[in-house]
């Protein structure tokens, strides 16, 4: 089994919990990848380079859930996250440490490198088309949709150009870009909601156990 950190989402009630769906656990064990949940600790002695080392991880996956501080006001924030996130993007690009950004994870790894977010309809609880918009390393597979459930979406307009749109949807917002030169794609639907889809595990695969031993080719 290889180590694949996973970030958690804030949940502020009576307690502030970082927590995670369980649908992960099974969706990474299926591909010998033992799930490793990363607090939202940004002052952890030492910082997330030193995190990452310590675990042993070999990639890592930027999950879903909260909106991001600075385009979001309210309960679904999470300051520490944004700040904890940032922080591992960095540190997985200085030793190309293979990460996936998923939904938020993918608006946050594009807002690191200069993107802005925008508020977007038709985004919740459905399922959109998917085009493929040029080719690249991410295996996305002939598919003619995907789920949806995020209220803030990336446009083409100041979308970084160190970071190659791979997927869009219908109405023109990104939904799959790879970067450069550096392991780290982004996809803004969720593998874990449909675990059983062969062409999710593929992306997964490709960019985490590549050769079937867990070190990125």
């Amino acid at each position: 089994m290889i180590n694949i950190g996973l970030t958690t989402r804030v949940e502020d009630g009576r307690e502030r919990r970082d927590c995670i769906d369980q649908a992960w656990y099974p969706l990474l064990s299926g591909l010998g990848c033992r799930p490793v949940l990363l607090p939202n600790f940004p002052d952890a002695p030492g910082g997330a380079q030193e995190m990452l080392r310590e675990l042993r991880l070999v990639g890592v996956i930027l999950t879903g859930g909260n909106d991001l501080g600075e385009f979001a006001e309210g309960r679904s924030v999470a300051l520490e996250r944004d700040r904890f996130e940032s922080e591992l993007i960095s540190a997985a690009a200085a030793t190309h440490l293979p990460l996936l950004g998923v939904c938020r994870g993918f608006q946050k790894l594009a807002v690191r490198y200069g993107a802005m977010l925008q508020r977007v309809r038709g985004h919740v609880a459905v399922r959109h088309r998917l085009d493929v918009d040029s080719p690249g390393p991410m295996p996305l597979g002939a598919r003619d949709e995907v789920n949806s459930y995020h209220d803030f979406g990336l446009s083409s307009e100041g979308f970084p150009s160190c970071l190659k749109v791979v997927g869009v949807s219908a109405d023109g917002l990104i939904e799959a870009a790879v970067h450069e030169s550096l392991p780290q794609w982004g996809i803004m639907w969720h593998p874990e909601r449909a675990p059983n889809d062969p062409r999710d595990l593929e992306i997964l695969k490709k960019l985490f156990v590549p050769d079937g031993t867990g070190r990125p080719s």
